[in-house]
């Protein structure tokens, strides 16, 4: 996990799937999927200008993406709300 001050949700790097926008329990996210490496990062929005991100590397069975949206969605209550 990752805090990006000065980099917001829009600015996740596509990894080579595309970034798809998506919500963490209605907090606005974007999910971003590296299919060669097999890995994926979640980025959740805490303002216009900063983020933080889940990043889960290569995996050898499981879906990357999966873990990390799980990981999110027991991070993201935790973060403060988005003024």
């Amino acid at each position: 996990m990752s805090l990006r001050d000065a980099q917001s949700v829009d600015t996740l790097n596509d990894l080579g799937a595309g970034v798809q926008r998506t919500e963490v329990n209605q907090r606005p996210a974007a999910v971003s999927k590296n299919a060669e490496f097999r890995s994926c990062t979640v980025a959740m929005k805490l303002d216009d200008v900063s983020r933080v991100d889940v990043s889960v590397p290569r995996t050898e069975e499981d879906d990357a993406c999966e873990i990390a949206e799980v990981i999110a969605g027991l991070v993201e209550p935790h973060l403060p709300e988005i003024p």
